[in-house]
């Protein structure tokens, strides 16, 4: 039973998939909001071999595949504009114009300040503002569907208090595609600049105090002791 199952759900994740893996006219017209569905939470096989290619939309260059990139080592990854076309990093780029969003745990903020935000080595991932909006309505307060729809390893977060950052102007800060080579990379990365729900993704230097809001996130803690 358990097989079948397993099958049926990773069909749901195609679904999800190609539903995102349309053009960004598609984000524009439907309320992202209503096509997000409710998942189970964080699991690895979210990411099994035979499901992770299939929930994003890219268009590779010289014969790259998302399979070809993902077998690289991390850390000889090459840069995105060696296998994505100009025009298509430009507009996935421009998505994040309206301000980018991450999460971050207070106790971090806490520890190191508040003076620069964002991973010190200046490669911070960050999702539109529009999408980070989307998710944490879709979450509901539920730290697991969080770590799930952003790749972060499940129970990683569980128990601390989670602050979301807001930059209005990402341009700023070195606003850029990730390579897949940065220290915060862990196994659930995917290249093309996507996330496996079908979140764009883009990286950016540390941003100063100012230039930033800090909004603590609403944790459903009913849900999160179950």
């Amino acid at each position: 039973m358990l097989p079948f199952l397993t099958k049926i759900f990773l069909i749901s994740l195609l679904l999800i998939g190609n539903t995102y893996g349309q053009r960004e006219d598609i984000w524009q017209e439907q309320s992202p909001c209503s096509i997000l569905r409710k998942v189970e939470k964080s699991k690895e096989i979210f990411l099994s071999s035979t499901s992770w290619h299939t929930c994003q939309w890219v268009h590779y260059l010289h014969g790259e595949t998302s399979a070809s990139l993902m077998k690289i080592p991390k850390g000889e990854r090459p840069d995105p504009s060696s296998y994505l076309c100009p025009n298509d990093i430009a507009v996935h780029l421009s998505t994040f114009l309206q301000g980018a969003s991450y999460i971050v745990p207070e106790d971090v903020l806490d520890k190191y300040g508040r003076a620069l935000v964002g991973r010190p080595d200046n490669c911070q991932f960050v999702i539109p503002k529009e999408q980070m909006d989307c998710l944490l309505e879709e979450a509901k307060g539920n730290v697991s569907y969080i770590e799930a729809a952003l790749g972060v390893p499940h129970g990683h977060w569980a128990g601390r208090r989670l602050s979301r950052i807001d930059i209005p102007s990402p341009e700023n800060f070195l606003l850029r595609m990730p390579t897949g080579n940065e220290a915060g990379v862990n196994k659930f990365w995917l290249p093309g600049g996507y996330l496996w729900q079908g979140y764009r993704e883009a990286i950016i230097s540390q941003v100063p105090q100012g230039a930033y809001v800090e909004t603590r996130i609403m944790i459903n803690t009913k849900i999160n002791k179950e």
